[in-house]
């Protein structure tokens, strides 16, 4: 009698152990719809842009890189394509290592080690 007691309450101790765990997952991600577009500035494509979208709510950005036409696709939480639905927040930035000019602006060279945004620091801003 004293083992079926001790067995059915270490099955019940089990158990509750097994709910515990299973309820510490990550939160499921939401579901998401292709974004595609194109990003050009003073009319021609913008090659290598990062493109960014901050939908509201959503636990991370959505995020792409321009191809050679200025074209990209974006993908949410490393393994899905398009972003959240919502109203988001949009930035665009092209980052260039400061080791060399600007091809944008031959005129100008930034200094070793400091990288510079070739765009307009208005479309970097999230705010």
């Amino acid at each position: 009698m004293f083992g079926r007691m001790l067995l059915a309450r270490c099955g019940a101790l089990l158990g509750l152990c097994l709910v515990i765990v299973g309820c510490g997952g990550s939160p499921p991600k939401p579901s998401t719809v292709p974004v595609t577009g194109t990003v050009t500035y003073k009319g021609q494509p913008v090659e290598g842009a990062a493109v960014n979208f901050y939908v509201d709510g959503s636990p991370a950005p959505s995020s792409a890189t321009t191809d050679a036409s200025g074209k990209f696709a974006l993908s949410s939480f490393g393994d899905k394509e398009g972003a959240p639905i919502g109203s988001a927040t949009v930035t665009v930035t092209k980052i260039q290592g400061g080791a060399g000019a600007d091809p944008d602006n031959p005129g100008a060279s930034a200094s070793a080690g400091e990288p510079k945004n070739s765009l307009p620091d208005k479309y970097a801003s999230s705010r």
